[in-house]
């Protein structure tokens, strides 16, 4: 990512834009479950599609999904990319299971040293801050780079590169202070690997307890 990032930033755009969509639809389908069943509402079956059939109400949370996916892409509103980043750690810790305690320990002591390596020593190595550069880059809107080519008036006003929602972001003034020195319009950023390893690592606490 550090060296081909510029050249497939359309495609990793692409393929996250995909992925936030279908995180943000398995962390809200059990809200929806817990609705239709408090209210006793109906919900039939309206299509079926990879061997799965789709309910109304499963058919609208995707919309509301995809909707939600698409105003990120236009606005790269932080918010939405919190939402989105949020749902992509929910999802990956529901599906990832630890098996043991050695695992788990060998697991954090790998990420302990990537850590370190990546953040304080990689500009040694690459005459850069790989982690830093490859966490801070801003990815191409496709919807963006296509609207410019067909000189669609409303289209082109949508962000030009937004952030992945791969960390979560909050302007340094959200709580009206400006760190001295930062620049009014700067983020402060928690990568969801950090988060994905702690939530992982607790899991597995309250499984073996």
């Amino acid at each position: 990512m550090f060296y081909v990032f510029s050249s497939v930033s359309h495609l990793v755009t692409a393929f996250t834009t995909v992925a936030s969509a279908m995180a943000l639809f398995f962390g809200l389908s059990p809200y929806i479950m817990y609705l239709k069943s408090q209210f006793k509402l109906m919900d039939p079956f309206v299509s079926r599609c990879c061997s799965k059939s789709f309910t109304r109400l499963q058919g609208l949370l995707l919309l509301f999904c995809i909707t939600t996916v698409l105003a990120w892409l236009v606005s790269g509103h932080w918010l939405l990319n919190n939402v989105l980043g949020i749902s992509i750690c929910i999802a990956f810790v529901s599906h990832v299971r630890l098996p043991n305690i050695k695992i788990c320990a060998l697991l954090l002591v790998c990420l302990f040293v990537y850590d370190i390596f990546w953040v304080f020593f990689s500009e040694r190595f690459f005459g850069a801050n790989v982690m830093v550069s490859v966490a801070t880059q801003k990815a191409s809107n496709p919807v963006h780079t296509v609207a410019n080519k067909l000189s669609l008036p409303g289209l082109q006003l949508t962000t030009k590169k937004p952030e992945l929602p791969v960390k979560l972001v909050f302007p340094r003034n959200l709580l009206g202070g400006i760190v001295p020195g930062s620049n009014p319009g700067d983020y402060m950023m928690l990568g969801l690997g950090d988060m994905v390893s702690y939530f992982s690592v607790s899991t597995f606490k309250d499984w073996v307890l």
